[in-house]
């Protein structure tokens, strides 16, 4: 070639042709399409190059000549939207412009230069033609410029129209297809187009200001009427200088609307744009009717549907001059009238009509016999309707409001002590709200929040009056006491018709724990009260006998009744059943002897009715009553199993306080026992016992002095001994020394009972005398020699064969005595235990003792022969404290002691002194190093146990540990507090150092008695403060930040990796990486999946784009796959990094950086990247690829939010 193309890179090559380069340059030869050009200039031709069938997108720069050699040369014109491709071609002289897409010739010029357009020709610029412009089809017809300054119109080869200095000639019949003026000095006619500017742009009428046309001229008249826009009639007045100055007066449109100030009266509302009136921004709008005379004239505006009678001036507006009033009339009445003073009297009916006297501003009336009277004032939905009520300075003091959004009606005054009144016909004050929000009906000085008065005399007024005109015995009006917190009913006082309708009930009911009412008490139609659930008295004790009081339930709870008296004084509450002989209300007449004064009956149901008496306690009249004095018997009768249908007597204490049970005859003594039944068997009168069963239970009578003190009584008792059987023993008061006789004190009758102190009787086992003159024994047993081989003792044997033997020991020493199971021989054989000489007690055969230290007042019981052993000591004196209590484990050399409780009652184990706390646990006597201080159970086997361990050696404890072995689940620490309070529960507290609260673990009552509303809270820190609250309703409340570690590393290669939180929604993944090199993160996914990603990096050292962010959305569909970037900011510097979603082996791929707008900056962000694309594999891939280029990197970090599906990840 002659010349070169200079070009870096020639890309997307499509076609039949080459390109290939040489020493001198670029040879393309067949047809070559090129897309683009890469490099760093344009494609320069220079000189004269042939190219054939070259096609060049972009910028192409050519110094010399193009030449293109053929026999129909073409350049075609081809881009990539959807408009039409042209062609350029020249064939036998003609140059052609064509349209490829239309196939149609769009502009050809000849070799005679003559131009043929064949769709119009528009001309940005001047065009110059040297004489005419022909009709292509009609040379005939034509536009000339015959002369200088002359324009002609011809037809048929004939003027019609002519333009010159002069004017204007028109030919023959004139039809306006283009612009003309008709002019004066004063004025000009214009139809066409003209100034587009100036009013008149369609044609108009207009009178000149100076000189020139308003119309077209540069001059702007002061007065047009023109035409505009889609046929309109504009007036318009001059108001300045220039085409600008025409303002708009009025405007008739296409549909006969006008426009009054206003260009546009179409734009308003369709029911009322006939006549709009509009005035400029500053200044006012309005009409004025102007009357001649203003004594009787009138100015009107009448409103008809047509000539005919009725329908003419049916609806009007008047002003009457001669009273200066206005009346509106609608239907041909008038309907509201404002005289000269100010007043609005509306009337329906009437004509005219004048205003009350009192408060006569605004009066609504009715002329008719039929219809309502009122005001509306209707508001859009949401808003609110108004009526305010002020004084003449504007100022509001009271309003009405309406508010739809509320649905609430308001009346109120917005005046400190302002007071509401209503009143009644005659002009009284009837109902009023004062300033405390104090209602008063029938009273104007209510001091509680509602009073109701009247004055009613001697008779009975009804002050509040609940209806229900339901027909229904289940209709119940009634009377609600409301709470707002919750909002819900708190009690209600209702009336309920009866079987028949009128039959009434008044029904009582409170709101239980679930916030429902429930009926607690009623009051029938016959006056009886009945508190429970029920409505209908009862007939008990007898047929139509029922009760004025009924209560009924089905549980304690609804059938227990309690009187408390809170009182600072020696009274106590009380019931009073009051008896009088009168027969009228508040009757005091005493009653009769015998009468009954008032009785507590006991009945039960019997399958059929509730007639069954069991028993009564009454009050009978015995004595005379007198003034202030009744004497009366309590008769307590029960019904006996059989005989008597009815309650018998069976207790009656006298008016003298005496008591007789089983109607004795002679109610003499203080206590009376008699049987009627019974006759020759003996009676069991009075039986004492005790259900206790341990020995020296029992029971005793007292007999004696003052109220039968044991201290000056004689004592009768029975009791259980030792060994099962009973014992009988009696016992008196004082000393009997001096006494001449012997009186008997026991007697165990002929069938073998023991005498004591009694005249010898023959034929007793025993018996037992005591002289009296001196303390003599009344058993002695002897042993005539004082020697250990003469011992006393005693011998108990059972059918000949001895059982037991206590006494001295044969050949044992003196003062011993020992309890044997058999004969006491030498050296106290067969000896169980002894009591010593020196008062010690020994068991000889296992060699244990009980003994005292007298110096230390202690008591020892202790066992062991051949070792000490265990032993337990009791100190009653100074050694080991005064009232302790120690126990002894025997080790082969001296006793430990294992456990003391001390005088306080506080318990000591391994811990010689118990002061710490009530148990007291230690090891100050260990000997091995075992921690445990307490353990319960096996925990070996690992069942259940609870072992507590303590520092070694030491005293305080370090770990408690609780086992269960158990397929359940088992309370291993059952926490509980009974009372429900709100902000009550039970805690688990935490103290450390100084022994400061420093976290608890609490459960909190957020009700009161509720066992659903309880808060989890965790407290730590100081105070300490609450951080965490889990609510009953299952939500979790943080108290300040939330900070998750993520500890565990779920994935290798990062620093931190793997689920971090999760919701119903979304569950989310952390990934975090650093590292001075390039890594590729890979997530892969199965056929479905879908997330949100976010990536962090930072460079400590990585220019001015040190910090990068990225984030969009990574979704997989089958084959499809989805990667937007919806934002990235910091792209590039130390770190590079590109985001590419495709299959797993790559296919498919779309970049998530490509298609983004920059928005000024690389570094500032990009936006709206990426897009979808398609592979044959159904699976997905994500691909970050990090390139380390320099710098410092010190962090990055991915968040994954996944909303389907599941994924794995790969740093490489």
């Amino acid at each position: 070639m002659a010349s070169e193309i200079r070009a870096n890179t020639l890309k997307n090559r499509v076609g039949l042709g080459t390109v290939s380069y040489t020493n001198t340059g670029i040879v393309v030869s067949g047809i070559v399409t090129a897309n683009s050009f890469s490099g760093t200039g344009d494609l320069d031709v220079d000189g004269h190059t042939n190219l054939d069938n070259v096609s060049i997108a972009g910028v192409t720069t050519m110094s010399g000549n193009l030449t293109i050699s053929n026999t129909t040369p073409v350049i075609k014109l081809v881009d990539t939207d959807s408009n039409s491709d042209f062609s350029i071609y020249g064939s036998q002289g003609v140059f052609n412009i064509y349209d490829e897409t239309n196939t149609a010739s769009r502009l050809t010029i000849a070799s005679d230069g003559t131009i043929t357009a064949f769709q119009g020709l528009v001309c940005s610029g001047d065009l110059t033609i040297p004489d005419s412009i022909i009709h292509s089809g009609d040379t005939n017809t034509k536009i000339r410029f015959p002369a200088a300054d002359q324009i002609q119109l011809e037809t048929g080869g004939i003027s019609r129209l002519r333009a010159e200095n002069s004017g204007v000639v028109i030919t023959g019949v004139t039809t306006f297809s283009a612009a003309t003026h008709v002019s004066n000095a004063n004025g000009s006619v214009f139809f066409g187009a003209g100034n587009a500017t100036a009013y008149g742009s369609q044609g108009g009428i207009g009178r000149a200001s100076n000189a020139g046309y308003h119309i077209s001229g540069s001059a702007v008249g002061d007065l047009c009427i023109a035409a505009e826009g889609s046929k309109n009639i504009i007036f318009g007045t001059k108001t300045g200088t220039g085409i600008g100055g025409i303002l708009k007066r009025l405007t008739i449109d296409s549909a006969g609307r006008i426009g009054i100030g206003e260009a546009s009266p179409g734009s308003y509302s369709s029911g009322a744009f006939n006549l709009v009136i509009s005035s400029p921004s500053g200044s006012n709008s309005g009409i004025t009717i102007n009357s001649a005379q203003a004594g009787t004239d009138s100015g009107a505006i009448f409103f008809s549907h047509g000539t005919a009678s009725g329908a003419n001036g049916v609806g009007r507006i008047r002003y009457y001059h001669s009273d200066d009033h206005m009346d509106f009339w609608t239907a041909s009445e008038e309907r509201l009238r404002i005289d000269s003073s100010g007043r609005v009297i509306i009337a329906d009916g009437g004509s005219g009509g004048t205003a009350d006297t009192n408060a006569d501003n605004f009066v609504v009336k009715n002329y008719t016999s039929s219809g309502s009277c009122g005001i509306s004032i209707l508001n859009s939905d949401s808003q609110n309707s108004v009526l305010y009520f002020g004084n003449a300075s504007d100022t509001k003091h009271a309003e009405v409001v309406w508010s739809d959004a509320s649905n609430l009606f308001l009346i109120g005054s917005s005046n400190a002590g302002a007071s509401i009144k209503l009143r009644s016909a005659d002009q009284s004050d009837a109902v009023i709200i004062d300033s405390s929000q104090r209602v008063g009906v029938g009273t104007m000085s209510p001091d509680t929040l509602v009073e109701i008065g009247n004055a009613i005399g001697t008779g009975t007024a009804n002050l509040l009056k609940l209806t229900s005109y339901t027909n229904s015995q289940s209709s119940r009006p009634a009377l609600v006491f409301w709470n707002n917190n919750p909002n819900t009913a708190q009690a209600q006082i209702s009336a309920k018709g009866g079987a028949s309708y009128n039959a009434s009930k008044l029904h009582f009911s409170v709101a239980n724990s679930s916030r429902a009412l429930q009926d607690r008490a009623c009051i029938d139609e016959f006056g009886t009260f009945i508190i429970g659930p029920g409505e209908t008295r009862r007939n008990t004790k007898g047929s139509n006998q029922h009760q004025v009081l009924l209560i009924e339930g089905t549980g304690n709870n609804s059938t227990r009744m309690s009187m408390i008296r809170n009182s600072n004084d020696d009274n106590g509450p009380e019931i009073q059943l009051i008896k009088t002989r009168g027969t009228s209300i508040g009757s005091v007449t005493k009653p009769n002897q015998n009468d009954y004064i008032g009785s507590l009956v006991f009945i039960g149901g019997d399958d059929s009715d509730l007639y069954a008496r069991g028993a009564d306690i009454s009050v009978q009249a015995t004595g005379t009553p007198a003034n202030d004095r009744i004497p009366s018997d309590i008769i307590f009768s029960t019904t006996p199993t059989s005989g008597a249908t009815s309650p018998q007597e069976a207790v009656r204490i006298t008016s003298e306080g005496r008591v007789g049970i089983d109607k004795p005859t002679n109610v003499a003594a203080k206590l009376n026992i008699g049987d009627t039944g019974n006759d020759g068997a003996l009676s069991q009168l009075i039986k004492l016992g005790n259900d206790s069963s341990g020995a020296g239970t029992g029971s005793q009578i007292n007999l004696g002095l003052v109220h039968g003190n044991e201290s000056t009584s004689a004592c009768i008792a029975g009791f259980l001994d030792s060994g099962g059987g009973t014992s009988f023993i009696v016992k008196t008061a004082g000393t009997y020394a001096n006494q001449s006789t012997v009186t008997q004190r026991l007697l165990i009758n002929s069938g073998g009972q023991l005498i004591h102190n009694a005249n010898k009787a023959s034929g007793y086992v025993a018996e037992f005398h005591q002289d009296h003159a001196s303390n003599s024994a009344q058993i002695l047993i002897d042993s005539p020699t004082n020697s250990a081989s003469r011992p006393a003792f005693i011998e108990l044997s059972r059918a000949g064969t001895l059982q037991w033997s206590f006494g001295q020991g044969y050949n044992n020493s003196v003062g011993a005595f020992h309890f044997a199971t058999s004969t006491l021989g030498s050296g106290v054989t067969g000896s169980k235990f002894s009591i010593e000489a020196d008062g010690d007690i020994a068991i000889p055969t296992v060699g244990a003792k009980i003994y005292t230290n007298n110096s230390g007042g202690n008591l020892t019981i202790q066992g062991g022969a051949s070792y000490p052993g265990s032993a337990i000591k009791f100190n009653g004196g100074t050694n080991g404290g005064t009232g302790n209590m120690h126990l002894y484990a025997g080790q082969t050399t001296s006793l430990q002691e294992r456990m003391t409780i001390a005088a306080s009652g506080r318990i000591g184990m391994s811990q010689s002194s118990p002061d710490a706390a009530t148990l007291h646990i230690g090891n100050s006597y260990a000997s091995t190093s075992s921690n445990v201080a307490l353990q319960v159970g096996t925990i070996t086997g690992q069942n259940r146990y609870l072992a507590i361990n303590h520092f070694n050696n030491q005293q305080n404890f370090y770990q408690m540990k609780m086992r269960v072995n158990d397929n359940q689940m088992v309370p291993m620490l059952d926490l509980g507090n009974p009372y429900g309070t709100a902000n009550h529960g039970t805690a688990i507290n935490f103290h450390g150092y100084q022994d400061s609260k420093v976290g608890a673990i609490e459960s909190e009552n957020t009700a009161t008695n509720s066992t659903s509303s309880v808060d989890m809270v965790l407290r730590t820190g100081s105070g300490p403060k609450e951080v965490l609250r889990l609510q009953s309703n299952g939500d979790a409340r943080f108290y300040n930040g939330l900070f998750i570690a993520k500890v565990d590393n779920d994935n290798s290669n990062f620093s931190r990796s793997g689920f971090f939180l999760g919701n119903p929604a979304i569950s989310e993944f952390v990934y975090t990486w650093s590292g001075h090199s390039s890594y590729t993160i890979d997530l892969t996914c199965a056929s479905y999946f879908s997330c949100t990603w976010e990536y962090f990096q930072h460079q400590t050292n990585g220019g001015s784009r040190m910090q990068q962010y990225a984030r969009g959305k990574w979704s997989n569909n089958h084959y499809q796959h989805t990667l937007n970037v919806w934002e990235w900011s910091g792209s590039g510097g130390g770190l590079s990094v590109s985001f590419t979603a495709s299959d797993q082996s790559g296919a498919g791929s779309i970049n998530g950086l490509s298609n983004m707008s920059n928005n000024g900056s690389t570094y500032s962000g990009f936006t709206n990247g990426g897009g979808e694309s398609n592979s044959t594999t159904a699976n997905g891939r994500f691909r970050i690829s990090e390139t380390y280029n320099w710098g410092s990197v010190s962090s990055r970090a991915l968040i994954v939010r996944v909303s389907y599906g599941s994924f794995n990840i790969s740093k490489s």
